[in-house]
Protein backbone atom coordinates (compact mmCIF):
# COMPACT_ATOMS: atom_id res chain seq x y z
CA UNK A 1 0.00 0.00 0.00
CA UNK A 2 1.29 3.41 -0.69
CA UNK A 3 1.81 5.80 1.74
CA UNK A 4 -1.21 7.80 2.76
CA UNK A 5 -2.56 10.62 4.60
CA UNK A 6 -5.60 8.65 5.88
CA UNK A 7 -5.04 5.00 5.83
CA UNK A 8 -2.82 2.30 6.65
CA UNK A 9 -2.68 -1.67 6.09
CA UNK A 10 -2.39 -3.37 9.50
CA UNK A 11 -1.50 -6.57 10.87
CA UNK A 12 -4.76 -8.39 10.22
CA UNK A 13 -4.47 -7.92 6.41
CA UNK A 14 -7.65 -5.05 6.63
CA UNK A 15 -6.69 -1.03 5.43
CA UNK A 16 -7.45 0.91 8.52
CA UNK A 17 -8.55 4.50 8.51
CA UNK A 18 -6.13 6.48 10.57
CA UNK A 19 -7.48 8.07 13.78
CA UNK A 20 -5.89 11.22 13.68
CA UNK A 21 -7.20 12.34 10.16
CA UNK A 22 -9.71 15.16 9.42
CA UNK A 23 -11.82 12.75 7.70
CA UNK A 24 -14.71 15.32 6.89
CA UNK A 25 -12.41 16.45 4.40
CA UNK A 26 -11.78 13.15 2.93
CA UNK A 27 -9.06 10.99 1.78
CA UNK A 28 -8.16 9.74 -1.23
CA UNK A 29 -5.66 6.99 -2.23
CA UNK A 30 -4.77 5.15 -5.44
CA UNK A 31 -3.78 1.60 -4.41
CA UNK A 32 -0.44 -0.16 -5.93
CA UNK A 33 -1.82 -3.16 -8.01
CA UNK A 34 1.01 -5.30 -7.99
CA UNK A 35 -0.97 -8.24 -10.80
CA UNK A 36 -2.97 -6.43 -13.49
CA UNK A 37 -3.49 -9.82 -15.08
CA UNK A 38 -6.03 -11.00 -12.12
CA UNK A 39 -9.95 -10.79 -11.41
CA UNK A 40 -9.86 -8.93 -7.65
CA UNK A 41 -11.68 -10.49 -4.52
CA UNK A 42 -11.92 -7.90 -1.90
CA UNK A 43 -13.67 -8.37 1.69
CA UNK A 44 -14.34 -5.19 3.22
CA UNK A 45 -16.00 -4.57 7.07
CA UNK A 46 -19.21 -3.82 7.65
CA UNK A 47 -20.85 -2.18 10.61
CA UNK A 48 -24.06 -3.61 9.59
CA UNK A 49 -23.93 -6.84 7.98
CA UNK A 50 -19.93 -7.73 9.39
CA UNK A 51 -18.24 -7.45 5.86
CA UNK A 52 -18.94 -7.55 2.32
CA UNK A 53 -17.21 -9.58 -0.17
CA UNK A 54 -16.51 -8.27 -3.54
CA UNK A 55 -15.55 -10.35 -6.56
CA UNK A 56 -14.49 -8.66 -10.17
CA UNK A 57 -15.34 -10.52 -13.60
CA UNK A 58 -12.43 -8.25 -14.57
CA UNK A 59 -9.03 -7.51 -13.88
CA UNK A 60 -9.11 -4.28 -12.76
CA UNK A 61 -6.68 -1.40 -14.39
CA UNK A 62 -6.71 0.81 -10.82
CA UNK A 63 -8.07 0.59 -7.41
CA UNK A 64 -8.99 3.44 -5.52
CA UNK A 65 -9.96 4.27 -2.45
CA UNK A 66 -11.52 6.91 -0.74
CA UNK A 67 -13.96 7.78 2.19
CA UNK A 68 -14.78 10.61 4.53
CA UNK A 69 -16.67 10.90 8.00
CA UNK A 70 -19.92 9.28 6.39
CA UNK A 71 -18.82 6.81 3.95
CA UNK A 72 -15.62 4.42 2.40
CA UNK A 73 -15.70 3.01 -1.18
CA UNK A 74 -13.09 1.44 -3.00
CA UNK A 75 -13.58 1.43 -6.85
CA UNK A 76 -12.57 -1.74 -9.41
CA UNK A 77 -11.98 0.41 -12.71
CA UNK A 78 -12.65 -1.53 -15.98
CA UNK A 79 -10.81 0.04 -19.08
CA UNK A 80 -10.61 -1.65 -22.49
CA UNK A 81 -9.42 -0.10 -25.55
CA UNK A 82 -11.87 -1.39 -28.22
CA UNK A 83 -11.99 -1.56 -32.22
CA UNK A 84 -15.21 -1.26 -34.00
CA UNK A 85 -16.19 -4.63 -34.27
CA UNK A 86 -15.03 -5.69 -30.94
CA UNK A 87 -17.02 -6.73 -27.45
CA UNK A 88 -16.40 -6.47 -23.84
CA UNK A 89 -17.96 -7.94 -20.52
CA UNK A 90 -17.28 -7.07 -17.17
CA UNK A 91 -19.47 -7.71 -13.86
CA UNK A 92 -19.02 -7.22 -10.23
CA UNK A 93 -20.87 -9.17 -7.66
CA UNK A 94 -21.00 -8.45 -4.13
CA UNK A 95 -22.40 -10.70 -0.80
CA UNK A 96 -22.77 -9.17 2.08
CA UNK A 97 -22.73 -10.38 5.78
CA UNK A 98 -23.12 -14.32 5.86
CA UNK A 99 -24.08 -15.79 2.31
CA UNK A 100 -26.10 -12.65 1.74
CA UNK A 101 -26.73 -10.51 -1.33
CA UNK A 102 -28.12 -7.36 -2.47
Amino acid sequence: MPESLGYRLKDDGFIHRKPDHAWPRGCYCALDLKRRDQVLHAVQKHPKVGEIAVDTYFPPSALPIWGNDRTFSFEPYFDRTLLADEEACWGVTYHCGAGGSF
